[in-house]
């Protein structure tokens, strides 16, 4: 057998020649003492050579299986570097707002003065938190009975003061 896997290394060819018979030997003496051995020998090589692939077809999968697994891992690591250039391009877009916003009002601090953009700035929270309110003494809360009732006693109250207000303007103005 190693001459046989010597002619397939060096030709690719396989050359099989049977033992040589001895002179007066038997037919049945030769078969049982070199055919059956040779026939052995190449049984066992053929079936060894059948492990080896099957072995390597195992590892062919289990390669392509790892291969797969790191394809999707792959695709999906893509997949976040394309979210996060989206993001990026995003928040790029934003901070060329806000820079833009940033340098307006350096400017108006330039024209106006530090004091005169604070006291506007701090009038401006001051009547945003003062509409807030207004806005949630409009709603009527989801309580019980009581709480609604309180509620609109208050701002049958507020309604009275304002009108109030609006009739004592009306009348300096009148003046």
């Amino acid at each position: 057998m190693d001459n046989v896997s010597k002619e397939i290394k060096e030709y690719g060819i396989v050359k099989m020649l049977l033992p040589e018979a001895g002179t007066l030997e038997r037919a049945a003496t030769y078969r049982d003492k070199k055919i059956k051995p040779l026939f052995l020998q190449i049984k066992n090589k053929v079936a060894a050579m059948a492990a080896q692939v099957k072995e390597l077809t195992k590892e062919v999968e289990n390669w392509k299986s790892k291969y797969q697994k790191l394809k999707q891992k792959y695709n999906g690591i893509q997949k976040e570097l394309d979210d996060m250039r989206k993001e990026n391009h995003k928040l790029s877009e934003e901070k060329n707002i806000m820079q833009g916003v940033s340098d307006r009002y350096d400017r108006v601090v330039r024209v106006l003065g530090i004091e005169t953009v604070d006291a506007a700035v701090q009038q401006d929270i001051r009547n945003e938190k003062a509409l807030e309110e207004k806005q949630r003494m409009e709603q009527m809360p989801k309580g019980s009975i009581h709480e609604r009732l309180a509620w609109g006693i208050k701002k049958s109250e507020m309604e009275n003061q304002q009108r109030k207000k609006n009739k004592s303007k009306n009348r300096e103005m009148e003046r």
